[in-house]
């Protein structure tokens, strides 16, 4: 840090980043607010907001510990999160400027609030205009010192993919997903992968910390685990965003494909790998579909948020995957047509559970006994409380009440009403 700068100035700025440490859960989010607010390119779901709060909350702590150790700011070393962003984007086909233009917004955002608590010090006028002047200078130094690592981490692993192939590959996989590539074969050729096949796209992802090598070894592993399961062979990898593998499984049998997918979709994996699968299809357009399944399971997944290391399939949650774009919507649809059904705890929860089930089952009480275990007595119970609740007869519900169940069920606490 600048040695020029007086005991106060210094006790200032000291004092500013203790009042900023205090906050700093709040002042992540709030940064990570402006993020997803003013730039389009950047993906708003909720597992990207959790890495984006996070990447900010570990870049201030950078910041405080400077300030508060008097290093230079040229020597901080950009935190390895921010570091693997810049090389994620490297690996995933994209520019460079979008990523600086993230930092460059954060900065702003973080500037405010820091002046914001630096002003209520209640500094002698003196004081103040030198301690802000310093803090302008020390932060517009941090960030440059930051953009100048990240363009270095870019451009290695820029340089690092154009040596392997692996950005040739991640370039015609993106081709062909968007539509281009018409010589099959000479693609297949390109990817070592037999495009004329049935395929199952695969997404798998993890809130595991970490460099890229330690998060991308348990994901490869278990993408082989999924080829394997599903009767396939080798699967086509790509990386599609930070602790986010894309994969592909040409498998010969896509019956028994489906088969093994509802298997896999019983068991979550010890090792806390998620795993979205979308359904066999064929082709070079099916190459496309199944990604777009195991995207909107994905999706699903994220907004219901479901336990890491479960396995999601489309073909389980593919109503919730057409109906869920706009939540807002979903959830008005749910809470109006479950009413006080529509609340989020554990005694509603089995109603809903045994409504289902009912409504399934054709109005048989033994039936629905039979796949939930429990007492006949205890459904009919449980269905005249759900008769109360909604107010009437519940074949006179129609096909809305069946809707709304299955996008409970499946979307669970985002959909509901807070007990």
């Amino acid at each position: 840090m600048d040695e020029a700068l007086t005991p106060e100035v210094l006790d200032a700025l000291r004092a500013t980043a203790g009042r900023v440490d205090e906050q700093i859960d709040a002042i992540a989010e709030e940064i990570a607010d402006v993020l997803h607010r003013e730039e389009p390119d950047l993906r708003d779901d909720p597992q990207t907001r959790v890495v984006t709060s996070r990447a900010s909350r570990e870049i201030i702590r950078s910041f405080l510990r400077a300030v508060r150790t008097g290093h230079p700011i040229g020597t901080v070393p950009t935190t390895a999160e921010t570091i693997d962003a810049a090389r994620d984007r490297a690996r995933a086909g994209q520019a460079f400027l979008p990523l600086l233009r993230l930092c460059h917004l954060g900065h702003g955002a973080f500037l405010t609030t820091w002046e914001r608590e630096l002003t209520g010090l209640d500094l002698p006028k003196e004081t103040l205009l030198a301690a802000t002047v310093a803090s302008q200078q020390l932060s517009f130094a941090w960030m440059d010192n930051m953009g100048g690592q990240l363009a270095q981490a870019y451009e290695e692993e820029r340089k690092l993919l154009t040596r392997t192939g692996e950005a040739q590959r991640a370039e015609t996989i993106r081709a062909i997903l968007e539509g281009g590539g018409h010589d099959i074969d000479a693609l297949g050729r390109l990817l070592a992968y037999d495009l004329r096949r049935h395929h199952v796209g695969v997404l798998l992802w993890t809130t595991g910390s970490g460099d890229h090598e330690e998060l991308a070894a348990p994901l490869e592993r278990a993408a082989a685990d999924v080829a394997k399961a599903l009767g396939g062979g080798r699967a086509l990898l790509m990386w599609d965003a930070r602790a986010v593998l894309a994969a592909w499984v040409a498998v010969p049998d896509p019956e028994a494909a489906s088969a093994a997918i509802a298997q896999l979709s019983t068991k979550p994996r010890a090792d806390r790998v998620s795993v979205a699968l979308g359904e066999p299809s064929f082709g070079v357009s099916g190459f496309r579909s199944t990604h777009r399944d195991a995207q909107d399971a994905f999706r699903v997944a994220l907004t219901a948020g479901r336990r890491m290391g479960s396995i999601v399939t489309y073909r389980k949650v593919e109503l919730a995957a057409l109906l869920s774009d706009d939540l807002t919507r979903v959830r008005r649809f749910v809470q109006g047509h479950l009413g006080p059904l529509a609340v989020d705890d554990d005694e509603h929860g089995r109603l809903r559970a045994t409504l289902r089930v009912y409504l399934e089952e054709h109005g048989s009480r033994v039936a629905v006994a039979r796949r939930l275990g429990i007492h006949a007595n205890t459904v009919g119970n449980r269905v005249r409380a759900c008769e109360e609740l909604l107010g009437g007869e519940l074949g006179a519900q129609g096909v809305e009440l069946h809707v709304a169940l299955a996008l409970a069920q499946t979307l669970g606490a985002p959909v509901l009403a807070v007990p």
